[in-house]
């Protein structure tokens, strides 16, 4: 009975950790967030992380939504949208540095985006929802292998 019961605990154990393994680490704008100043941080991990928000109509000159991280690794990733079909074909992302400036974006919803990301340097994820004249709904996918 006792193998039995060890037997079923370590099946348990390993299922646990192999669904766990696969779990997202999701992340919720917080408004406003349409800054560097006001950026949503966030942490990178091996997996996948998701970024989640809802762009409003535009009623402002700049509608975007910024997400902040500053790694304690070097992660390759791919960034790209889970819901492209759901969004306006011009919506779409930058990544830009602690200036300010672009270093990468895409101009579609469509497009994916192959990223390195430094340890110890600031970056800023700025979802560009100028393309829009309705609430959207968006999830950004962070995946590092």
């Amino acid at each position: 009975m006792k193998k039995i019961a060890l037997g079923l605990t370590s099946l348990a154990l390993v299922f646990s950790i192999t669904t766990s393994a696969f779990a997202a680490t999701t992340y919720y704008e917080s408004e406003p967030n349409n800054s560097i100043a006001k950026a949503d941080p966030f942490s990178l991990t091996t997996g996948e992380t998701l970024l989640r928000g809802v762009l409003e109509p535009i009623e402002i000159e700049e509608n975007w939504d910024y997400f902040t991280v500053t790694p304690d690794k070097t992660y390759q990733a791919t960034i790209k949208f889970n819901n492209p079909s759901s969004l306006p074909s011009k919506f779409h992302f930058k990544i830009r540095n602690s200036s300010g400036q672009i270093i990468s974006r895409t101009s579609t919803s469509t497009e994916s985006l192959s990223f390195s990301f430094q340890r110890g340097i600031s970056y800023y994820i700025v979802i560009d929802g100028n393309a829009t004249d309705d609430y959207v709904p968006y999830t950004l996918s962070i995946t590092i292998p």
